[in-house]
Parts: structure tokens; C-alpha cells; sequence
């Protein structure tokens, strides 16, 4: 194996050593890479506004697309809700946690940082600065519950 960042060989470790498998040869590359890493973060920040501005944004994208789907789509006020949007599919509440993505590189796929509790959300929905949203599950099953609903 080499390492993740300057391609130097890593060194093997023996059979049956516990521990998981070095990514990097030593403290120096894997700081760096980190700070690679980290520098994509920074690429994708919409136009230098606060945190909580760009997190505004992002609910307001994903309300605006949401809607657009023909969704109804309610906004929480307290910002230590504990989701971000509520949409009403029929008589069904789903709840949308909504989170600013990133992109290792220009043109890859849109992820998000972890750390989101689960059982806080129904829908995850991953924005990026460029209008870009992912929604994870895929909202296929609330068109099918919106279907069945109207049905």
C-alpha cells in the first residue's frame, strides 16, 4: 500500500496485528491532506456569508424545490427545532433535515458530513451553493405516499 498523499509505501504490518491500516506514512502527510480536504469546504461557501445565513439559504432552496414537486412544505421558526422543514404528504408529516453538502472536487458527487441523528429526520436533503440538492432516501416513496393519499 501507499500513502494517501505523497505516494511513499506504507510500512506492513504484521499478521494478526490488531489496529486499522495506516493511510498515510507519517504525521506530516496526513495533515496536509486534511488540510486538502478541508480547503473544498471552504471553495463551496456561498458568497462569505455566516453560517446560519448559508443554512438559511439552504432550507429556503429546498423549500423552493419542494414546493416546486407540489408539496406543502412548513418552515421551523426555532432554530433549535428538531428538524428543519416539515412536508405534509396527505395526512402524513415527514421531516426534512437539511444540510450543506461538499464535493472532494469540482464536479464529483455532492455528499454530506456526518453526525446527523437519524431518528431526527425522515428526509435528508444535502444542498450545495451551485443549486444542486440530493435527497437521501430519494423522494420516489413520498410521491407513492402522496399518491396513495390523494387515492
Amino acid at each position: 500500500m501507499t500513502c494517501g498523499r505523497c505516494g511513499s509505501e506504507l510500512p506492513v504490518r504484521g499478521p494478526g496485528v490488531p489496529g486499522r491500516t495506516r493511510r498515510y506514512c507519517n504525521v506530516r502527510c496526513k495533515a496536509s491532506a486534511k488540510r486538502r480536504r478541508q480547503r473544498h469546504f471552504r471553495v463551496e461557501a456561498p458568497l462569505g456569508v455566516a453560517a446560519s445565513t448559508a443554512g438559511a439559504i439552504g432550507e429556503m432552496m429546498v423549500a423552493a424545490d419542494l414546493l416546486r414537486r407540489g408539496l406543502s412544505v412548513y418552515r421551523a421558526v426555532n432554530p433549535d427545532s428538531a428538524c428543519d422543514l416539515i412536508v405534509m404528504v396527505g395526512p402524513e408529516a415527514v421531516r426534512v433535515e437539511v444540510t450543506k453538502g461538499y464535493r472532494q472536487t469540482p464536479g464529483s458527487k455532492l455528499r454530506e458530513r456526518t453526525g446527523h441523528a437519524a431518528d431526527r429526520y425522515d428526509v435528508l436533503a444535502v444542498w450545495s451553493p451551485d443549486g444542486t440538492i440530493r435527497y437521501r432516501p430519494e423522494l420516489d416513496h413520498l410521491a407513492a405516499l402522496r399518491q396513495a393519499a390523494v387515492s
